[in-house]
């Protein structure tokens, strides 16, 4: 048998037994009458009306180590779904690939926040060019690795998973030798 479903027999099993078969049957309790011992009621002071409280401002989340440049903070909500360093096959550099899902703006949007963040960190767009519902940019900076950054609706095309936060809007990938060349 499937863990799965033997952990979810036990389950049902442990709910079943936790049910009160006499439930429908009882008879509802009635408070004690009061006696003369009781103590006088004391009615609690009037509480002032609470000002309704702002919706908590969204957190955004650190990333592991600053981007490349030296860029620790993006303009926008983010959420980091990938943030790795690896090893290229072909010619054993190591690569740090993020990849953030974003939940306000258009890829437009992003796209020039992500120019705009790039900039402050001493980088400048090489290229910058639409591919589809995608715009795909290299940032460059002298004495640094060249920086790919994919901004896209949605999941990437081609990818194993889907958008790992439902309300995410699209995807920024971003890829860079970790030592310059």
């Amino acid at each position: 048998m499937s863990k799965k479903f033997v952990f979810a027999l036990a389950m049902v099993a442990s709910l079943a037994a936790c049910r009160d078969n006499n439930q429908a049957t009882q008879e509802p309790v009635a408070p004690p009458a009061p006696t003369e011992a009781t103590a006088p009621v004391v009615e609690p002071a009037p509480v002032a009306p609470v000002a309704p409280v702002a919706p908590p401002v969204a957190m955004v989340p650190a990333l592991q180590a600053p981007l490349a440049g030296g860029v620790q903070t993006l303009p926008f909500r983010f959420h980091v779904a990938v943030e790795r360093e690896v090893t290229a096959k072909k010619t054993g550099k190591v690569v740090r690939e993020v990849g953030i899902e974003f939940f306000d703006g258009t890829v437009d949007e992003v796209d020039a926040q992500m120019a705009e963040a790039f900039k402050q960190g001493g980088y400048a767009r090489d290229k910058g060019e639409p591919q589809g519902h995608a715009i795909r940019s290299v940032y460059k900076k002298s004495g640094s690795s060249d920086v790919l950054v994919w901004v896209r609706r949605g999941a990437p095309r081609g990818e194993r998973f889907k958008l790992q936060q439902p309300d995410a809007k699209g995807t920024v990938y971003m890829a860079w030798d970790v030592a310059p060349n």
